[in-house]
């Protein structure tokens, strides 16, 4: 068996998969008003209304690369879209926030007051999670609520 090497003027008879492959895998679809959908629109209008609100970010002021930062993990499912929770960070003081947390946790516990703040604490280290209507009703008051802070700033 004579072996064959690879070389440029070598031609496969079967196409490449990867020459044919320039784009990338779709985004999986959900349907309109499933959980996962609901959820992804309560993450988008989280942060749209969270930089809405806060116009820069909190512990430095800058305006530049805003996020929505989550001062407890967004894993934490009882304040996943709870707007105390959440506050406008710029993309450093966000990252920064995941290794040194004593400046953001200082900020917060002097914005809140030690009584919310512990609130907040057991709030997301509680088992609950939103049921699908809570999910449902946290959408549309969050959709009005964008809409009312849209209609303040385009007349600002």
């Amino acid at each position: 068996m004579i072996k064959r090497r690879w070389n440029s003027t070598f031609k496969s008879s079967k196409p490449s998969r990867l020459k044919t492959r320039t784009h990338l895998r779709p985004v999986r679809k959900t349907l309109p008003e499933s959980e996962a959908r609901i959820k992804q629109d309560l993450i988008k209008l989280t942060s749209l209304i969270v930089r809405m609100r806060d116009k820069a970010c909190v512990l430095c002021g800058s305006t530049r690369e805003l996020q929505n930062g989550h001062f407890w993990h967004r894993d934490l499912p009882p304040t996943e879209f709870c707007l105390v929770n959440c506050n406008a960070l710029c993309a450093r003081c966000n990252n920064r926030h995941e290794y040194r947390p004593e400046r953001y946790t200082e900020w917060m516990r002097e914005k809140l007051g030690e009584i919310e703040f512990d609130r907040l604490d057991r709030r997301a280290h509680g088992e609950t999670k939103l049921s699908y209507i809570e999910l449902w009703d946290l959408r549309e008051t969050y959709k009005l609520l964008f809409k009312e802070l849209n209609a303040i700033r385009e007349v600002a």
